[in-house]
């Protein structure tokens, strides 16, 4: 697997980032495209941790009593970081609505734990939002990537369908996660959601929680 490929991606999204038409369409960029897996297969025996908007983690996958799949259901306006090194099975994930907060110094606690690994590889990516959402922070989060040297192995945003992806831990593949166990239905996934109604939707808990 050539290297120079992951730089491209990070490096054409940055010029493409200029663009007018950015943000306007579906954005993608990968090296393998997607393949589906049953929601029921991921989560037998309790195997996947699920991340919720505005949620992160740093994880390690290290035995099959592990749970192997982190997934992300119902990704609209909000976004998927992640970074997962191929030698260590290691992974730092971020979701998030709007710029995330405070990840410059997450990502640098994650690459301080790698410094037991040998010649670290690391994938990037960078998953989720809607056509027409504002976007300026994207390239604050490319920069930091290009950056940490961190390369760029599958881009996928904007557009305006719902995203139900999962991220497995013991190859490191990224999967559409069929949530009724079947192929999607023409149409299914279209997102109906204003993005108002969705910032009411994340507004809610934060507000109960603080009762």
């Amino acid at each position: 697997m050539v290297k120079g490929v992951y730089l491209a991606f990070r490096d054409i999204v940055l010029e493409d980032l200029s663009s007018g038409s950015f943000g306007t369409a579906q954005y993608v960029k990968c090296y393998k495209p997607r393949q589906h897996v049953s929601a029921s297969k991921i989560e037998e025996h309790e195997n996947v941790k699920y991340i919720g908007n505005g949620e992160r983690l740093s994880y390690k996958y290290q035995s099959p009593l592990d749970a192997r799949y982190i997934g992300f259901k119902d990704l609209t306006y909000d976004f998927v970081l992640s970074l997962y090194e191929i030698n260590s099975k290691s992974a730092f994930v971020l979701r998030s609505y709007g710029a995330p907060r405070s990840f410059e110094k997450d990502i640098g606690t994650y690459m301080h734990s790698l410094n037991k690994v040998k010649r670290p590889s690391i994938e990037g990516r960078l998953i989720g939002m809607q056509n027409g959402q504002e976007h300026t922070f994207v390239n604050d989060i490319l920069s930091l990537l290009s950056k940490r040297k961190i390369d760029l192995y599958e881009v996928d945003l904007f557009g305006n369908m719902k995203r139900n992806i999962v991220l497995d831990m013991y190859t490191g593949t990224t999967f559409d996660i069929l949530v009724y166990d079947r192929i999607y239905r023409p149409g299914e996934l279209v997102n109906t959601l204003t993005e108002e109604q969705f910032q009411r939707g994340i507004q809610q808990p934060a507000a109960q929680q603080g009762r």
